[in-house]
């Protein structure tokens, strides 16, 4: 049997990004002798425990690079330092070499499944990725003088090896990194999307007027922009369009901003989160779905709203257009988003043409379609 080296943080808090690296080995440890490299044991532990992915951990050997409770806020060079160092001599051991977590430097070829841009390079957390030139001269010293020195490549030149394969979970990740690093060896790899409608024999009866958006409350979700478009739909069809907003809230300023224009409009519904029985009847109660963030990887709450049998309007950026896969449901503009939305409502013919598609796609993101991806993807990289 192959040794294979599997790595993933687990350091932040739990969320979907820790759903990949357990089925992975999940799949993997019957197959291959499995070391898991974390940063965080417990943090392992506990999305193990709150996902349920059978895992038999006496089958693999878990290997933590870092001290438990370091937290993400105290990571700094030295801990980097620490883990790279660390995660090479486990490497070297090993005959295959793979990253759920972006791009890692395993210090010889490996497989680097791309989860968030942020990840592979703070640069993408500006929305063009480019690069100030104070920046870009802090960049060549770490890059080009500071990382040889430690014996550390930079991801440029981990994505200029010919040898490294990559996995981006969307079209719309492939462009950014190929327009950032050049033409590199990729293959498109959805994520697992969790989410899916129990069976309880009874449908909750549907508000064909309900728009439903789930996610948490920041700005990143851009909720005000999603009011914007439902209110702009509502002057347009006439129709007494209602929005449900859930979401964790907290008492930050955008929040409190959200909560305000909320208490202004008795249309508006704000649900603090909700979880289990309860998400999936919200889900269930509407008719339509506004996303609205432009520079998502992939789209995860969308694949939800498509599972849940709504039709979701979504920016034409990002890969939540390309979950959706359909331009008549996806805009550029608010105004855009507005009419579409407004078609939507009054023209049952339309409407009913867009169900159909977005149940078709629904079946793309079942958690079926995705182990036959995953399979494929790891019998190639066994072999």
């Amino acid at each position: 049997m192959k040794n294979v080296l599997l790595y993933y943080n687990f350091s932040y808090p739990l969320g979907g990004g820790d759903i990949l690296p357990l089925t992975f080995a999940s799949w993997l440890h019957s197959r291959c002798n499995l070391t898991l490299a974390v940063d965080s044991e417990a943090g392992f532990r506990r999305a193990l425990e709150a996902f349920g992915v059978p895992l038999d951990t006496e089958r693999i050997k878990v290997a933590p690079l870092l001290p438990d409770g370091l937290g993400s806020r105290l990571h700094n060079s030295y801990w980097s330092f620490r883990r790279s160092t660390r995660l090479k001599r486990l490497a070297a051991k090993a005959d295959i070499c793979i990253s759920a977590a972006n791009v890692i430097d395993f210090g010889r070829p490996a497989h680097h499944f791309i989860n968030m841009l942020s990840g592979v390079d703070h640069a993408f957390t500006a929305h063009s990725g480019i690069i100030r030139p104070k920046t870009s001269v802090k960049r060549f010293l770490v890059d080009e003088v500071i990382r040889p020195i430690v014996g550390m490549r930079s991801k440029k030149r981990i994505f200029a090896d010919g040898r490294e394969r990559f996995y981006s979970n969307s079209r719309y990740v492939h462009d950014r990194l190929t327009a950032f690093y050049g033409d590199f060896h990729d293959t498109i790899f959805y994520p697992p999307t969790t989410y899916e409608p129990e069976d309880s024999g009874e449908t909750p009866p549907r508000d064909p007027m309900r728009v439903i958006c789930l996610g948490r409350i920041s700005p990143q979700k851009r909720i005000t922009d999603i009011i914007d478009i439902v209110e702009r739909s509502r002057a347009l069809s006439g129709k007494d369009i209602k929005l449900t907003v859930a979401g964790p809230c907290g008492n930050g300023e955008y929040a409190t901003r959200i909560k305000q224009i909320v208490e202004a409009r008795a249309w508006i519904t704000l649900v603090d989160g909700v979880f289990g029985r309860a998400k999936d009847d919200l889900l269930r109660s509407g008719r339509f779905a506004v996303h609205a963030r432009r520079d998502e990887e992939f789209g995860i709450a969308v694949t939800e709203y498509l599972k849940a049998g709504l039709i979701p309007v979504v920016p034409d950026e990002g890969g939540s257009c390309e979950v959706v896969d359909r331009p008549e449901l996806s805009y550029s503009t608010n105004e855009d988003a507005a009419a579409k939305l407004a078609r939507l409502v009054s023209d049952s013919a339309f409407s009913e043409t867009m169900q159909r598609h977005c149940q078709s796609r629904a079946l793309e993101f079942s958690r079926g379609k995705f182990e036959e991806r995953q399979n494929a993807i790891l019998e190639k990289i066994l072999v």
